[in-house]
């Protein structure tokens, strides 16, 4: 399913949730900061600990943060996210029926059409179910519906839940089992 947290310049990631989100969507992460000499960005991690590190740096800046979960494409260093298009690098949360396949992502897929006169269009057909966040180093844009949680913002927040220990009980008032 992924993950995308976003964080303004004044605020703080909590390393025992990005931690989370990781163990929840292990397939990769990577990450773009808005900075005064521009746009820093990175991916490729799979050891949280070297990616809490490198995020160390980046306490004062506005910027995101993507835990992929593959569902098409392989798991490479290559298909964690941000993807580049124009001036924009691209995050995305969901899966896109139509794009992708074993071989590439559906987010790798979709930021190679995508331009300057069409990305808005695009990924508002698709923000019902999906969720995208664009950044450059100026502006970051967000589609789709997002959470806040802990006074950020994430495209899900499915990971909250990862290897929780689940109890439920099921109760058929016909029959009068339980198990």
């Amino acid at each position: 399913m992924c993950v995308i947290v976003h964080k303004c310049s004044d605020q703080k990631f909590v390393k025992s949730d990005l931690e989370k989100c990781m163990k929840a969507n292990p397939h990769g992460a990577g990450f773009a900061f808005m900075t005064k000499s521009g746009i820093v960005a990175k991916k490729g991690y799979f050891n949280f600990s070297q990616l809490w590190k490198d995020l160390r740096e980046f306490k004062n800046s506005e910027g995101l943060v993507h835990f992929r979960k593959a569902s098409k494409g392989p798991v490479k260093s290559f298909f964690c996210h941000p993807f580049k298009f124009d001036h924009w690098l691209l995050f995305h949360n969901g899966t896109i029926p139509q794009l992708g396949n074993r071989k590439i992502s559906d987010t790798y897929h979709l930021s190679m059409s995508l331009n300057k006169n069409n990305y808005e269009s695009i990924l508002r057909r698709f923000e019902t179910s999906n969720r995208f966040a664009i950044i450059n180093d100026l502006d970051i844009k967000f589609f789709g519906y997002w959470y806040t949680y802990k006074n950020l913002y994430f495209s899900n927040l499915s990971w909250r839940y990862y290897n929780e220990p689940q109890s439920f009980r099921l109760w058929d008032s016909e029959t009068k089992w339980s198990v």
